[in-house]
């Protein structure tokens, strides 16, 4: 009986939210057409926050603002300052400012009691902060949002395109991660949903073919990469003794296999230290780790970097440890930089950057001795540091910088996919 009641309860909130999406999509398809075709608009889960997506994000703004209208739309607001500095002619709108001791009307206070009906369960990072209220100011937003081509940058954005259409807009979904990362009941949303995106945009040659694979019916899968501005000067040379790496300190980074590898060749190599840039849930775990190895003296976890540019030159070698990843912004500001780096060949993104032996080292995924391996090798070789530094900083300028990029995105939104299309993988080991 108690099953019978769950499952018919089930399914009257399914029909509820299939209601409430197809009327907010019929609202917006009723819209009338108008407004600058130009105009872009990004709509990212929270502007405010720390994280990769974040950086890429306000980097692609800044890059097309100077020749075409740009907002920057943040689901969320948490904070009062961002976390990183919002790009000079970039218009920024909050639907949902949930700053702590901002007064709130009584509509809003009733409608945040309310879980939303709009964004898609599967995408429950997003879906847990989501309300009725949240609901109700992405469809007064994307009311006024005509012409132009939205860019949503996350799934449980990305599914959102059947709402969103209308009104003479395109809708570009955008993947900062790998296909394969995602569970089954998000790959089933996407293989219901995405067909009615404009397009696709993914970060890797090989995230492309994943969801070509999974996507017959479309829609177009163009690959842009994440595009970085190689810094005036490399890094310091060959005679720094610093390994570097940085990220979120969450198990995706593996910065505990990192320090497991740094382990194992750091009494060979007594000289050498390692710093982790970041800041996140797995800190005290990590500390942990570290007092347990015997290496407090020899590894830090300083925190965020607040110049990473900085703390980059003044390395020796970068490493990323990352048991998966979209197209990871830090290596490739590592490679600009002129660092030597070894990497997992985790999925997606080492492999489409590195050219294994040429511009960097490229090890097994997961694998903390051949880790350690490729870390000693590059220790023991200042020669084969300074050469492939100076190849990664060639890759980089070559095939990610800014300029690159944002002439991909360009071809995309005048509606050139041939041109928006980033290089073919380089052969690696």
């Amino acid at each position: 009986m108690k099953r019978a009641l769950r499952t018919s309860r089930a399914r009257a909130i399914t029909g509820i939210v299939r209601f409430v999406r197809a009327l907010a999509a019929a609202l917006l398809r009723s819209r009338p057409r108008g407004g600058d075709p130009l105009t872009v608009r990004f709509v990212i889960a929270n502007a405010y926050a720390l994280g990769g997506t974040v950086r890429t994000t306000l980097s692609a703004a800044a890059a097309l603002s100077g020749e075409r209208p740009v907002e920057l739309v943040s689901v969320m607001r948490h904070r009062d300052e961002p976390a990183f500095p919002l790009p000079a002619g970039v218009s920024l709108t909050v639907l949902d400012d949930r700053r702590p001791g901002r007064r709130r009307g009584a509509i809003e206070r009733l409608a945040r009691r309310a879980p939303g009906l709009l964004v898609a369960r599967v995408d429950a990072r997003m879906a847990r902060h989501w309300t009725l209220w949240t609901d109700m100011r992405l469809v007064a937003w994307a009311w006024r949002a005509r012409g132009g081509t939205i860019v949503t940058t996350r799934p449980g954005l990305n599914l959102l395109a059947p709402i969103l259409h209308g009104g003479g807009v395109r809708v570009l979904g955008q993947e900062h991660l790998n296909r394969r990362v995602h569970r089954r009941p998000q790959l089933r949303a996407m293989e219901r949903e995405y067909p009615q995106l404009d397009a696709l945009v993914v970060l890797t040659q090989s995230d492309a073919e994943d969801h070509a694979r999974a996507l017959p019916a479309g829609p177009p899968v163009v690959v842009i990469p994440n595009g970085v501005t190689p810094p005036a000067q490399p890094t310091a040379g060959i005679d720094a003794t610093e390994i570097v790496a940085a990220g979120r300190l969450t198990p995706q980074k593996g910065f505990d296999l990192l320090i497991d590898a740094f382990a194992a060749i750091a009494e060979r190599h007594a000289d050498w230290t390692l710093r982790i840039h970041g800041d996140g849930p797995e800190r005290d775990a990590l500390e942990r780790r570290v007092d347990a190895l015997g290496l407090s003296g020899r590894i830090a976890l300083p925190g965020v970097a607040g110049d990473l540019e900085s703390e980059l030159r003044r390395a020796g070698i970068f490493v990323l440890s990352s048991r998966f990843e979209g197209l990871p912004m830090v290596l490739l500001e590592a490679m600009a930089s002129g660092l030597a780096v070894a990497a997992f060949d985790c999925p997606s993104g080492p492999r489409d950057v590195i050219e294994h032996g040429h511009s960097g080292l490229l090890v097994p995924p997961r694998d903390v001795d051949a880790l350690a391996g490729a870390i000693d090798l590059l220790i023991a070789d200042a020669q084969m540091r300074r050469a492939l530094g100076a190849a990664a900083r060639e890759r980089v300028a070559a095939d990610f910088s800014v300029g690159a990029v944002t002439a991909r995105w360009r071809a995309l939104l005048d509606g050139n996919r041939d041109r928006a299309r980033a290089p073919q993988r380089s052969g690696v080991a």
